[in-house]
Order: C-alpha cells, then sequence, then structure tokens
C-alpha cells in the first residue's frame, strides 16, 4: 500500500489551482491592485458615506501615494480604513 504525504499533495494541489486561475505574475498583481481598490472604495463609501467618484478618487490618491488631499475630512474611522 502507498503512503501519500499530506502536506505535499496539498502544496502541489495549491500550486496547480493558483497555476490555472493566475497563470502569470502579472495577473495576479493586477488583481491585487484591483481588489484593493474595491475593498478600499467600498470602505469609503460605506464607513464615511462618500459617493462613488469621491471614494474611488480617496482611494486612488492613497494607493499612489500622490496625497493630494482629502475631499472632505475624514473621521477617526476613516483614518483607520486609510492606514488599512
Amino acid at each position: 500500500m502507498k503512503t501519500v504525504k499530506i502536506r505535499p499533495f496539498l502544496l502541489l494541489i495549491a500550486n496547480k489551482l493558483l497555476q490555472a486561475f493566475l497563470p502569470t505574475p502579472f495577473f495576479a498583481i493586477l488583481g491585487l491592485m484591483l481588489l484593493a481598490l474595491l475593498l478600499g472604495t467600498a470602505g469609503y463609501m460605506l464607513i464615511e458615506g462618500r459617493t462613488l467618484a469621491n471614494a474611488l478618487y480617496m482611494t486612488l490618491i492613497t494607493v499612489t501615494t500622490l496625497g493630494f488631499g482629502e475631499v472632505e475630512p475624514l473621521s477617526t474611522t476613516g483614518r483607520h480604513i486609510t492606514i488599512f
């Protein structure tokens, strides 16, 4: 009876899944950037009550580190979202 080591087997499956869904590092980086934009925009909209345009603007200037300043002053919770 052949024994299969669980950990290498799971790593092999995880590697195959990553290769299937993220074939190149470019798509992985692009996906992470889009995820950050979506989460940041949703956070500003839900917590600060911003419009889609203002929330996306705040997220973009934060992610790109331009630092133009806030459209409106942030609450303490909004500042925590910005730091996160």
